[in-house]
């Protein structure tokens, strides 16, 4: 059977994982044909250039069903009913501004007084939109928004204050934490596919090695 799938014109790699012994056999097209090379042990890594994955970075889901894409990640509380996977864990959110909005705003300032970058009235359910409408009901809305992306770049512009993660906005030199993050603001992180799409091979070879990952602390 190897030597048939070695004739495929196609085929870059094929790979041999031994049944009794932890070792992969991988068999590399290269100019002057296949190349044996022998992986061994449970720390082996084998690379696999040939194996090339899409990453697309949008505010609005991919559509799964229909093969946009295979695996999504996803910041939200509010999953898509429509598909299966698991929260990989929650992100803290704090309050923002940036140091040119200080200039000119006092930092220690009624959070009332302040000027607000705020989420368009599509993202209500967003923790942060909860949070401003409970504890500030009377703020001054500067601008809304309908993505991370464009909160962020309001907020850096000096707009107003708002809430962003926290992994996205300390690393910011232009920005200014005003207040500690509060598990209310948490957003969770979700893995996320399509249930058709679970025992997929390439899907299942993801989720498998994202859960590697995670059980090695990565």
């Amino acid at each position: 059977k190897k030597d048939a799938y070695l004739t495929i014109s196609s085929l870059s790699a094929y790979l041999l994982v031994e049944q009794e012994t932890p070792a992969v056999v991988v068999f590399r097209r290269t100019d002057l044909g296949f190349v044996r090379e022998v992986y061994e042990g449970l720390d082996a890594v084998v690379p696999l250039p040939e194996i090339e994955i899409d990453l697309l970075s949008t505010p609005e889901p991919a559509e799964l069903a229909m093969r946009e894409a295979e695996v999504a990640l996803l910041v939200t509380d509010r999953p898509p009913p429509s598909l299966v996977g698991r929260r990989l864990a929650a992100l803290p959110s704090a309050l923002y501004a940036a140091r040119r909005y200080l200039a000119d705003h006092p930092a220690d300032g009624e959070l009332a007084t302040h000027l607000w970058v705020g989420w368009e009235d599509g993202m209500s359910h967003i923790p942060a939109a909860r949070w401003l409408r409970e504890q500030v009901p009377d703020a001054r809305i500067a601008c809304r928004v309908s993505s991370g992306a464009t909160l962020s770049a309001a907020i850096r512009a000096g707009v107003g204050i708002g809430h962003l993660l926290c992994f996205m906005a300390d690393e910011d030199p232009a920005l200014v934490q005003l207040r500690p993050p509060e598990s209310a603001l948490e957003t969770g992180l979700w893995l996320l596919n399509h249930e058709d799409l679970r025992t997929t091979g390439r899907v299942r070879v993801f989720l498998d090695d994202v859960d590697a990952f995670e059980e090695h602390g990565l």
